[in-house]
């Protein structure tokens, strides 16, 4: 892999932010912080192949919940995904 060194302005940004001496304008951080959340937010579509009986159990379960079933499915794998624990099947060798 090429490493491409820094320019002057790159380097100047490492070294006062490496001395903590960063200085920021308010409505720069706003714009930034609201980038960063944009990026974030942002939804991709994709497509999972499930069981038929886990899918028409998600739909009972949504039904009850007056919520879309990929509402749902999207609300479940977001929990998931901020857990801080490891895969509770660990038996199944995902890598």
């Amino acid at each position: 892999m090429t490493v491409i060194p820094f320019d002057t302005e790159e380097q100047e940004i490492l070294t006062a932010f490496e001395a903590d001496a960063l200085e920021y304008d308010n409505e720069e951080k706003s714009q930034t912080v609201q980038m960063a959340k944009d990026t974030l937010s942002k939804r991709r579509s994709i497509t999972l192949r499930i069981p038929e009986q886990d899918l028409y159990r998600l739909k009972i379960k949504s039904i009850q919940k007056g919520i879309p079933y990929q509402t749902l499915i999207v609300s479940l794998l977001h929990e998931y995904s901020k857990q801080k624990k490891d895969f509770p099947y660990s038996s199944l060798h995902l890598a």
